[in-house]
């Protein structure tokens, strides 16, 4: 027989699979791509390429386009950051 449990999601609508525990998707959002106070790519103006490829990079294949990057992966707390208009 099913039985109810209690899960947590990003609010951050990241996508991120439900966790049961609440500390743990705490956690998750405090270093989630979506979060702006995270200063990612994902949430910068400059991000304006995303690859074909979902496995490429951290953040899924987005990359920034003022070459802050030697490699072309997602950062964050990007002293480059700003955000989206």
């Amino acid at each position: 027989m099913a039985r109810k449990v209690t899960a947590w999601a990003c609010s951050w609508g990241c996508g991120r699979s439900v966790l049961t525990s609440k500390a743990q998707m705490e956690k998750h959002e405090d270093r989630c791509f979506h979060n702006p106070s995270v200063k990612s790519c994902k949430t910068c103006r400059h991000n304006d390429y995303e690859t074909p490829e979902p496995d490429v990079g951290i953040a899924g294949g987005h990359f920034c386009h003022l070459d802050v990057l030697d490699q072309k992966i997602a950062k964050r707390h990007c002293d480059k950051w700003e955000s989206k208009p």
